[in-house]
């Protein structure tokens, strides 16, 4: 599901097992910006973990600066470079995203480009220059974006932070996978890695009920097998987790419903439950 950080310039460096962690949930890319001589920066890599930390670590210590780092999870188009965030938006504004924009969420872009890049070329590229000054265009974006998380920045350090984050050791991060939890199971593939690694099931249905039946569950029982996500879809009255989305049969996504309640994959019996971050505070 990626995890976006906002690391001011006047907080103390993020330690390295925080962001390794941040990086075992999130593995298909990382990158981060800054400011420097005036212009907006930017470092993205695929692999190689080290090397990231030993860059991050060369510009917090000699530029002085707010870094906006990304670790991503690829859901929608190829795990390259080009899908690697953050994005630049223009010469004076770049930013990164956590969430999936379901509006831009085409399995079927030639260019297989990510749901946040569809969303960059054609929605912010779009918007009249110095948009971010209109409160109404704020207003737009942040109900485009439905609960989604962002980061943007401006090449004179200005930051915005659009979602309900956490702060914590003085930097904002978009959801909980930056810690370290109990492991329920490892049998999870692809995206939804580090939420099931990170999902202790018997302990969060202790105070909670099932997602699809209601039903109070105070014992591994009937528990699911795998970890929850956050995001689903409805097929032909059908709920799909987004590792379970049948994209060969699919072909008009007119005809999908994105998933706006909890709910259980009919495929894989996963919970869906869109906020994530109840689950995770609560454990």
């Amino acid at each position: 599901m990626c995890i976006a950080i906002y690391n001011p310039a006047s907080s103390d460096p993020i330690s390295r097992e925080r962001l390794h962690t941040c990086h075992n949930n999130n593995k298909d890319a990382m990158g981060m910006m800054w400011i420097e001589d005036g212009k907006i920066a930017m470092h993205k890599q695929l692999t190689d973990f080290t090397s990231f930390w030993d860059k991050y670590l060369q510009v917090k210590s000699t530029l002085g600066t707010n870094i906006v780092l990304h670790f991503r999870i690829g859901t929608h188009g190829a795990n390259t470079l080009a899908n690697c965030h953050p994005f630049y938006i223009s010469d004076e504004m770049a930013f990164c995203h956590n969430g999936i924009i379901s509006q831009c969420a085409s399995h079927n872009d030639k260019r297989k480009r990510s749901d946040t890049r569809i969303f960059r070329d054609q929605i912010l590229k779009q918007l009249p220059r110095r948009w971010y000054k209109n409160p109404a265009i704020q207003a737009l974006l942040e109900h485009y974006l439905r609960g989604d998380k962002a980061i943007f920045m401006h090449r004179n350090e200005t930051v915005w932070l659009y979602g309900q984050g956490i702060w914590e050791d003085k930097s904002w991060f978009s959801n909980s996978s930056f810690r370290q939890v109990v492991v329920y199971n490892k049998r999870s593939s692809g995206y939804n890695l580090g939420w099931d690694d990170a999902w202790d099931s018997q302990n969060w249905y202790k105070h909670h009920r099932h997602p699809a039946t209601g039903q109070k569950l105070t014992t591994n029982q009937n528990l699911p097998k795998l970890g929850p996500v956050s995001e689903g879809w409805i097929i032909d009255n059908t709920i799909y987790c987004d590792n379970c989305f049948p994209v060969n049969s699919v072909h008009d996504l007119n005809d999908v419903t994105f998933l706006a309640v909890d709910g259980v994959c009919h495929a894989c019996d996963r919970p869906i439950i869109i906020d994530l971050n109840i689950v995770y505070d609560e454990l």
